[in-house]
This record gives C-alpha cells, sequence and structure tokens, in this order.
C-alpha cells in the first residue's frame, strides 16, 4: 500500500509545519522606570502554547527584573525572571489551549538605571484549527 504525503495549509492557506508557530520580541532598552508591559506575540484561538523561553544574550547592568504572562495573569510563565545574568530559561504554566485571543505580555520592573542589556522572548505554539483544518495531497 502506497502513503500519500500531506501537505498541511495554515488559517491564509499558507504551507505550514503541522501549525507550529514561534513569536519571538527582541528587548534592549529597558531604562524608565517603573513597571512597564509590552505586548510580545498574541495567540490565535484555538492554540496550544507549548513553550516559552527567555534568552538574556546580554546581562542588564542596573537592576531589572521581568513577568511574562498573559492579560488576567501576568506572571504567568514567569515571575520576577532576574535579566542581571546571562543565560537562557524555560517558562513554567506552557500547555495552555487557548480560548480566545491571547496577548502574551512582558511585564518588566526597572529599580536602577540599566543602559546595556539585550534579552529574546521566544513563545512556541501549534496551531490546533491548522492541524485539524485544510490538508491536501502534494503535487496536487
Amino acid at each position: 500500500m502506497a502513503i500519500k504525503k500531506l501537505v498541511q495549509y495554515n488559517r491564509n492557506n499558507e504551507v505550514r509545519g503541522f501549525g507550529s508557530v514561534v513569536g519571538k520580541a527582541t528587548f534592549s532598552e529597558m531604562t524608565e522606570a517603573g513597571i512597564t508591559a509590552t505586548e510580545i506575540v498574541s495567540i490565535p484561538a484555538g492554540a496550544l502554547i507549548t513553550g516559552l523561553y527567555i534568552d538574556v544574550a546580554e546581562a542588564f547592568d542596573g537592576g531589572a527584573t521581568i513577568d511574562v504572562g498573559i492579560s488576567t495573569d501576568t506572571d504567568k510563565f514567569y515571575n520576577d525572571l532576574d535579566i542581571t545574568t546571562a543565560g537562557i530559561t524555560k517558562g513554567t504554566g506552557v500547555d495552555v489551549k487557548t480560548l480566545d485571543i491571547t496577548r502574551i505580555l512582558l511585564t518588566h520592573t526597572v529599580t536602577g538605571t540599566p543602559t546595556t542589556g539585550k534579552l529574546s522572548v521566544y513563545v512556541t505554539y501549534a496551531d490546533l484549527e491548522c492541524v485539524t483544518g485544510n490538508y491536501v495531497e502534494s503535487g496536487k
């Protein structure tokens, strides 16, 4: 019996590898004192958040921490993560299915006056609507 290769398309009819998506946001200036929330990425309804990672490529040189979460739970994935040390950390509380469009937010708290630093936030999710949606035979 022959096996037919299927090609997957997302909601916009673009080829996508089984609905896996990565959102990335890079931050390099957090000099504003106080607490500021910024949207990282918007996850579609019906998606499964599979991972969240922060890569502090260049440590911030002043007192600074971040929270990452959603509007109803702003520290769902990270709570007071110290970004004055370089390295990659994995968020907690993933494997969440979104019921509505979900905005992932980064909230930073600056207690000093950092002049250098750079971090990237990676959010991975499976677009379950894509996985259960349109399939077409390749080459057709």
